[in-house]
């Protein structure tokens, strides 16, 4: 009956049987079989003689030196056999954590077309602001610029940034009518104020000729009362008289006062007509800036296909392209999406992350934007 053969195991030292090639106690890769000599046993009580991969041995053409010899060698061929396979098994994990370990991406600025009007030092700037902003956030260098970046950032000019340009161009134009509506509020006030006043002294010189009236009434009937008597005594004739000459005095202010409130109320009069002129102008030169912000509005919804929504960059393989953008803050909140996208991430649906697909509706702090959680998530990066 034939008996099993065995080796020991290179790594774990344990004896296990030769047709395995992994070990099931150390779960090594064994490369190569050791060198070892049968347990077989021939008729007469000797080894067979014993086969390898460096040609066949007998063991009865050497002295037990040289077997002893050769047994050795061939150990020592099979462990540099087996460095040699773990040299390369490392070699290749470590390869492999370099090209699939994360890390950076890395960018560069392409073309810039000069009707942006911007230098390409104030470009690189606000790029690697809005790079360094996800670094910040992430607490690791995801952005990286580099000359021979994987990721090039180009300006591309078309009809969004003349709509701008236009936008801007009337709104200069028209920049007086905001400090126009402030004067004609302020003078608008000082109307109302004045009306207010008017017709409270109105009012107040109504009270007084009515008490003026009702006096002269009183007077009158004593007068009536002491002619029905045949006529008053000396004393009641000088009180009479008195009396009418303070009435004729009160009746005379009144007057006064009547004449100076016609007077005002005239003049108050033409400076209503005048802001009513002023205010017509102004409504005039508002419905003209209207006119010419519709006409640059129409054409540019006709370039577009009068979609709603605007592109103002995109990222496409390994290509940012921007093409619009009022400001360095708002250049800035796109280049941060558009990187977001060049890591990996898709639009977000909270509106106060940078990933948030509507730049106007966006609710984060434009002047010092930041990627939220949300937007760390996306990139799988946080």
């Amino acid at each position: 009956m034939e008996k099993e053969e065995f080796r020991i195991c290179p790594f774990c030292k344990s004896k296990i049987p030769a047709s395995l090639d992994i070990c099931p106690i150390c779960h090594g890769v064994i490369v190569e079989r050791p060198f070892a000599p049968s347990n077989e046993i021939n008729s007469e009580g000797k080894k067979d003689s014993i086969n390898n991969s460096w040609g066949e041995v007998n063991k009865d053409s050497f002295s037990d030196n040289n077997n002893a010899s050769k047994v050795s060698n061939g150990k020592k061929r099979s462990w540099k056999k087996i460095f040699t396979v773990s040299t390369v098994v490392l070699s290749i994990a470590v390869i492999a954590l370099i090209f699939f370990w994360p890390r950076s991406v890395t960018y560069k600025i392409g073309n810039i077309d000069p009707r942006f009007k911007i230098s390409d030092n104030d470009v690189l700037q606000v790029v690697n602001d809005a790079a360094e902003r996800w670094n910040k956030a992430a607490q690791k260098e995801l952005l990286k610029y580099s000359p021979s970046g994987e990721v090039t950032v180009d300006f591309v000019f078309d009809y969004r940034q003349e709509y701008l340009n236009a936008e801007k161009e009337i709104e200069k134009e028209y920049s007086f009518l905001p400090t126009e509506k402030n004067a004609l509020d302020y003078e608008l006030q000082s109307i109302n104020n004045q009306n207010t006043q008017l017709s409270y002294e109105s009012e107040e010189l109504d009270s007084e000729t009515d008490t003026l009236n009702e006096d002269v009434s009183a007077y009158n009937s004593k007068v009536n009362y002491w002619n029905s008597l045949g006529g008053a005594s000396t004393g009641v004739y000088r009180e009479l008289q008195d009396e009418r000459e303070r009435l004729s005095v009160v009746k005379s202010q009144l007057q006064s006062k009547l004449q100076e409130l016609k007077g005002r109320e005239k003049t108050l009069d033409n400076e209503t007509d005048k802001y009513n002129a002023e205010v017509d102008a102004y409504n005039k030169k508002v419905n003209e800036e209207k006119v010419k912000m519709d006409s640059i509005y129409d054409q540019f919804l006709k370039n577009q296909n009068y979609s709603d929504e605007t592109k103002l960059g995109e990222f496409s393989g390994s290509v940012i392209t921007m093409y619009a953008f009022d400001d360095s803050e708002s250049l800035r909140l796109v280049l941060m999406h558009e990187f977001g996208h060049a890591l990996g991430a898709e639009h977000a649906q909270n509106k106060s992350s940078v990933m948030f697909h509507m730049l106007n509706d966006i609710s984060i702090d434009k002047t010092n934007p930041y990627p939220s959680a949300e937007d760390l998530e996306l990139i799988g990066r946080h």
